[in-house]
């Protein structure tokens, strides 16, 4: 009777290292259909109710429109079609009362920078901390990579800012386009994390090339992206588990595409609070 062979002996190695390569990229794709499952499973969504045709259908229906990042004062809001009975406002304007100071001056102690040379690229930034707030200073190269940040450390617990609408930052900047990401706990044991660079929730901005600029982005305004490029999953973003922020410039925008207002050279930005308004 002849005697089998282990499959790691008939395979090939060039074969098995190609199955592998294969499982390796089917990785993202689960666990973000693992985490959208999740989220929409959030009370109110009704998933329960569901049949599982029904589920796949809303978990691969195309995300609603949103209007772009931000602008160099504020960031509109996307239409939530709400019935709700709360008095409208004009939704270019943040709200004014009741805010939550994140962050500001020394405070900023422990964010730290983290650039293109992760991924090969030759920027160089750095990170300083005083009384006035955090400095990112730069050389920014685009070739390789084309980005450089600030980020915080990472929060424990994780921020609960569910009872607030979006964040404000108080920024001195010098004309050019930058990102705003969030990182959030994905309530499956992290995940999300498998995922090269991590999911996260994206807004771009601009700043004025003096004086300090007034950013206003909502929660509702945010896109998931994983390393630049947008998720296709309509996931739902969940401000109660905010774990890290980040500020960046890049040559991608938060759809995927080029920044226009990104610029190599010496960059200069300073951050002199973020604050959660309601």
């Amino acid at each position: 009777m002849p005697t089998r062979r282990p499959w790691s002996l008939v395979a090939s190695r060039p074969v098995r290292l190609g199955l592998a390569r294969g499982l390796l990229r089917l990785v993202p794709s689960l666990v973000l259909l693992a985490y959208g499952r999740a989220s929409l499973a959030a009370p109110g969504s009704n998933l329960s109710r569901l049949t599982p045709l029904d589920s796949i259908a809303r978990l691969v229906k195309p995300p609603s429109p949103t209007a772009p990042g931000g602008t160099s004062s504020t960031v509109s809001p996307s239409p939530t079609g709400s019935s709700s009975a709360e008095p409208s406002r004009d939704p270019s304007v943040p709200p004014g009362d009741g805010s939550l100071l994140i962050v500001a001056g020394d405070g900023f102690a422990g964010w730290h920078s983290l650039n293109d040379t992760i991924m090969g690229g030759r920027s160089q930034g750095q990170c300083q901390i005083g009384s006035s707030g955090l400095v990112m200073t730069a050389e920014v190269v685009a070739e390789g990579g084309g980005f450089v940040s600030c980020r915080s450390p990472l929060f424990s617990p994780p921020l609960d800012l569910s009872a607030q609408a979006g964040l404000q930052l108080e920024i001195e900047g010098d004309g050019r386009r930058y990102k705003l990401a969030i990182a959030c706990s994905d309530g499956l044991a992290g995940l999300t994390e498998l995922i090269p660079g991590g999911l996260r929730w994206v807004a771009e901005f601009d700043t004025a090339a003096q004086g300090l600029t007034q950013v206003w982005i909502p929660f509702s305004q945010l896109r998931a992206s994983v390393r630049a490029k947008p998720v296709g999953l309509p996931l739902r973003f969940d401000a109660s588990r905010i774990t890290r922020l980040q500020i960046l410039h890049s040559r991608f925008g938060d759809d995927g595409g080029v920044n226009n207002g990104f610029r190599a050279g010496p960059l200069q930005l300073r951050i002199q609070a973020i604050r959660a308004l309601p």
